[in-house]
């Protein structure tokens, strides 16, 4: 089995958002440069797909300087992030993949691997909108095109939510809430990806 760790999230040196990762040895836990990815972005989703690929996905770009009048660094040029990647096993290059329509962020997102090879990013917010803090945005990944497919949305919103294949086509969907932390959810919701149909899982005590 691979003995690595992969980082994607990072800022460089002046403290503007960094396109390098970094790879890590569990043997010997020296840390090496990784392949960079084409997007500079941090809070970044990653999972490993059945086919030993790793999925990048979403994240968030911006720039901080020292403002010396109120000592404080402020940021600037404050971007999402939409664009997806793998990195396929024994490769040196991130592949870009296509983008989600919209806009996934650790850790209020939650990307899952599937059984089947594909994957499930639950608790996106629409990317067209600014202040948007209602995740119940969902996409889902197909391995053999590299796209992405709305699922449309969960009945509450889904930030720091619990997310869990079932059997066959079922996902489970618990908690979480909206990202800016007023309103918690006690729900749950299941979602048929085989017919995209949502259903109401109940209240939880």
């Amino acid at each position: 089995a691979d003995q690595r760790l992969l980082f994607v999230n990072s800022f460089g040196p002046d403290r503007h958002v960094s396109d390098r990762t970094l790879i890590v040895d569990r043997k010997t836990w020296v840390p090496v440069g990784g392949p960079p990815l084409e997007l500079a972005a941090f809070k970044r989703l990653m999972v490993k797909l059945t086919d030993g690929r790793i999925l990048v996905l979403g994240g968030m770009y911006l720039r901080e300087y020292w403002d010396s009048g109120t000592r404080e660094w402020e940021r600037t040029d404050i971007k999402n992030i939409l664009e997806s990647a793998t990195l396929s096993p024994g490769q040196g290059q991130f592949e870009r993949l296509g983008a989600t329509k919209a806009h996934f962020i650790r850790p209020r997102s939650q990307l899952l691997a599937l059984p089947d090879g594909s994957a499930l990013a639950v608790g996106g917010t629409d990317a067209s909108l600014s202040h948007d803090t209602n995740e119940t945005l969902v996409e889902s990944f197909d391995p053999r095109t590299n796209a992405w497919t709305p699922r449309g949305s969960s009945i509450s919103p889904r930030a720091f939510s619990a997310v869990q294949w079932v059997r066959d086509s079922m996902v489970f969907l618990a908690g979480g809430g909206r990202g800016d932390a007023k309103m918690p959810s006690q729900t749950a919701d299941l979602l048929d990806l085989a017919t995209g149909r949502w259903y109401d899982a109940g209240p939880m005590s």
